[in-house]
């Protein structure tokens, strides 16, 4: 069981009044920062709120020695009353309830899941992470003060969504394509009556069309799914344990691909298969001959994604595709990333199986498709039904699957003018980031999508900056641990050949359409700001600075 020492602290002005809250993660060598807050709060819910989120982040149980100088959180925890009031349904005593009980609920089934040492330590008083910590919580309650302020002096904050590439907006047009299916031909597709037959003629119109804008030879090449996680997991079990019987067990993916086929490559090894992760290198970008000097006679199929979900690195799929055509293996491509952005055609670039979302390009959540050539042998993915030739049961998501086919038309039709103003407005967005003191772009700067922005700031946590861009009214993420709940940096940062603690302090923006130049502008004038007083609290900087001048 790991080991990790949690620090926490809580701040509010006024209580109640606007407060943030502080904690430092510490595991095996390796800090990690995290803050918030709220606009009207109280100190004791901060100081819950900063245990609640540390726990929160790490995926497995552990062993956790927590210090905090809130005798609130350490006597109600350590002393069992927290859960003396929840056996009374939040009843301090028979008068009186017990404040914060939500916060008290989720914290408890946190502090279950991990053995955790509670540590009092006394409040200013020296205590290193305790400092620490409160500074964190003091920054992040000021913020709030300062946007309460700017909002009573009739000034609205600019809001800039800036993670496209974990989700997009849905489109007025897409939506009004889909609202038929929701509200008036709502028939069950597998039925004879006359809605259910508009149905599944809205279905294979889809499939027709869709199958047009990826190159595919026939529409029944097409299948629906609920996204790309489903169709990637489908496309590498359906095929191993197809090709299992003829000795098919090795399978070749790189070391940066999405979880969705890591995590189904672990899985698959566990089976008895065995998997090769191709290096990337500096830029990102998987070399074809490496794809085939790793291909084997056991090789059953090779998974490439087309362009990578964090750094934005479009891979050299055709040259790929061409190697595994002549070798008579199999290649699927993860196009999560890149439908929409990128022209692609199966055909031509000799794909065998495809992945792709809906919601990546303005299209709905919870619908997605595997291209599968004819011909290639393939496991069933769902028994129980004849939907999509008997291969995936369960009714077809009909308005979402009308929705998939109206982004991805709209995405085709407007892919060259679209793409020539986020090219333009990403490379004037890294131009202006890299002016910052030791700060670096990640991927290729050439082949990557042309809405990814993907950079590190040494000295930071991400977390920390994601959080200040928040309060700033920036949407964005990270490739740290602030989206998998994990300690690690991301595995992407870490397969290009970045340092842990450089990795920390990634920033991920991107872009779609509907963001301005005057986005780039807000975003240019802020992030200094954020890095820079970010790095004023950093120990990590402090002794950046201590070595740079050491050499001088």
């Amino acid at each position: 069981m790991k080991q990790v020492e949690i620090f926490t602290d809580g701040a509010c002005s006024g209580n109640p009044g606007p407060g943030g809250w502080g904690a430092v993660l510490r595991y095996n060598g390796h800090e990690k920062e995290i803050s918030g807050g709220e606009a009207n709060t109280t100190n004791n819910r901060m100081e819950l709120s900063a245990v609640i989120n540390a726990l929160a982040l790490l995926k497995e149980p552990c062993k956790v020695t927590l210090y905090s100088d809130s005798q609130y959180v350490c006597n109600a925890l350590k002393l069992g009353w927290a859960k003396k009031w929840k056996a009374n349904n939040w009843m301090r005593n028979k008068k009186e309830k017990a404040l914060n009980p939500e916060l008290w609920d989720r914290l408890l089934t946190l502090y279950d899941t991990h053995e955790v040492e509670i540590v009092w330590v006394k409040g200013h008083a020296g205590h290193p992470e305790n400092e620490r910590c409160d500074r964190l919580a003091v920054a992040a309650a000021k913020q709030f003060c300062i946007t309460i302020n700017l909002y009573k002096g009739g000034y609205k904050m600019r809001y800039v969504y800036a993670d496209n590439s974990a989700t997009t907006a849905l489109s007025p047009k897409v939506l009004e394509k889909m609202m038929p299916y929701l509200t008036e031909v709502y028939g069950n597709p597998s039925s004879i009556y006359t809605i259910g037959a508009k149905a599944r003629a809205a279905v294979e119109t889809a499939r027709e069309n869709i199958a047009k804008n990826l190159g595919a030879a026939n529409p029944n090449e097409i299948y629906f799914t609920s996204g790309g996680s489903e169709s990637d997991n489908w496309a590498l079990k359906g095929v191993c344990h197809a090709l299992k019987a003829k000795g098919k067990k090795h399978i070749i993916t790189s070391k940066f691909e999405h979880h969705a086929i890591l995590h189904t490559c672990e899985a698959l090894e566990k089976e008895g298969f065995e998997v090769t992760y191709l290096d990337v290198y500096e830029n990102g970008i998987v070399h074809p001959e490496d794809v085939e000097n790793a291909i084997r006679e056991d090789t059953a199929i090779v998974s490439i994604m087309y362009a990578n979900n964090e750094i934005g690195t479009i891979q050299p799929i055709s040259e790929i595709g061409a190697i595994c055509r002549k070798h008579g293996v199999l290649f699927h491509t993860d196009a999560v990333q890149a439908a929409g952005y990128v022209k692609i055609d199966v055909q031509k670039e000799n794909i065998d199986l495809l992945s792709m979302t809906a919601h990546k390009l303005h299209g709905p959540k919870g619908c997605g498709l595997l291209y599968i050539r004819k011909g290639v042998r393939i496991e069933n993915l769902i028994c129980g039904g004849a939907q999509e030739r008997n291969k995936r049961a369960g009714t077809e998501n009909v308005a979402g699957i009308v929705g998939l086919d109206a982004a991805l038309q709209l995405a085709v039709d407007g892919m060259d003018e679209r793409n020539a103003k986020l090219e333009k407005m990403r490379d004037r967005l890294i131009d202006g980031l890299l002016k910052i003191e030791r700060s670096r772009i990640n991927g290729d700067r050439v082949h990557r999508l042309p809405g990814n922005v993907n950079m590190c700031f040494e000295g930071i946590e991400g977390e920390s900056l994601l959080l200040r861009l928040d309060l700033k009214g920036v949407s964005a993420s990270s490739g740290s641990a602030c989206t998998s709940g994990s300690l690690d940096p991301s595995h992407v940062l870490l397969a290009i050949g970045l340092p842990h603690e450089i990795a920390h302090g990634s920033m991920r923006l991107s872009f779609s359409d509907d963001n301005t130049e005057e986005d780039i502008d807000y975003i240019l004038e802020i992030v200094p700001e954020i890095v820079s007083y970010l790095r004023s609290m950093s120990p990590l900087w402090e002794k950046i600075k201590k070595q740079e001048a050491q050499v001088d």
